[in-house]
């Protein structure tokens, strides 16, 4: 049997999937295909090109990765020009097909809605759309079609690993928090994209064998890259936490 793992999107808040995985290596399981969108994309993209968790938390840190979302929201959209070039430096294996484990990256085509699974070919490109963030950048074009982020049509892909022969583990890294007051653009921009994707992936959650939510991510916005240090904690916390019950469920499965 297969371990797969489902990787949500989540902006910053998705660097508690590398605290996710190393826990799970912790406890005695490793992936052989990750499912990802946008931040979950690119861990996966990481992973799968044989980064630790460490070496890739250092990337982020060296190459502000998210800086071109740190700016005043103002203008027109913003090029993912600087992303791309990030991937083509850092990714030594630019293709699915040669990648070690298999990885499966979703986006959404800006012009009939519909979500996409790339799993062949160029793995920058479809990585890059998986994590553009409508309204803030310009759609990624591939095969002449505009893509956006996975998460706007589905956020948690497991539909992708759902097979009799795979054992599915996933993490979501968007909780949902009640709040009143918004009091920024910046703010009101991820409450509403926050919005738009949570409702529709509860029923995806449940068709893992395992899954978890930690709820402290919900103390940090999307945008929170300086906090890696404490986001990847409490992905890799809330894990070992559990590995009781991620044990059992895994014996469960293989008897």
């Amino acid at each position: 049997m297969k371990i797969a793992f489902v990787l949500s999107g989540g902006g910053a808040r998705g660097i508690a999937h590398l605290g996710f995985i190393d826990a799970m290596k912790d406890i005695g399981i490793t992936p052989d295909i990750i499912s990802g969108t946008s931040a979950g994309a690119i861990v996966g993209g990481f992973y799968a090109n044989g980064y630790s968790s460490k070496e890739t938390i250092n990337i982020i840190n060296k190459t502000n990765l998210l800086k071109f979302v740190r700016f005043s929201f103002s203008g027109g959209l913003l090029s993912m020009q600087g992303f791309k070039n990030i991937y083509e430096e850092y990714f030594k294996i630019k293709d699915f097909e040669s990648l070690p484990i298999e990885l499966k990256v979703v986006a959404t085509d800006i012009h009939d809605g519909k979500e996409q699974c790339f799993y062949s070919g160029d793995i920058v490109n479809p990585i890059m759309a998986s994590s553009t963030i409508p309204t803030l950048f310009e759609p990624t074009k591939i095969n002449g079609k505009n893509y956006i982020d996975g998460g706007v049509v589905n956020n948690f892909p497991v539909e992708y690993v759902l097979d009799k022969n795979n054992i599915v583990f996933g993490q979501y890294a968007n909780p949902w928090l009640e709040k009143d007051n918004i009091q920024s653009y910046k703010e009101l921009i991820e409450r509403t994209f926050h919005l738009a994707i949570h409702a529709s992936n509860r029923q995806r959650m449940e068709k893992c064998h395992y899954f978890q939510e930690p709820k402290e991510l919900a103390n940090f916005t999307m945008f929170d890259i300086t906090q890696a240090n404490k986001i990847y904690k409490i992905g890799y916390n809330e894990t070992i936490k559990n590995a009781k019950l991620i044990e059992e469920k895994l014996k469960v499965v293989t008897g």
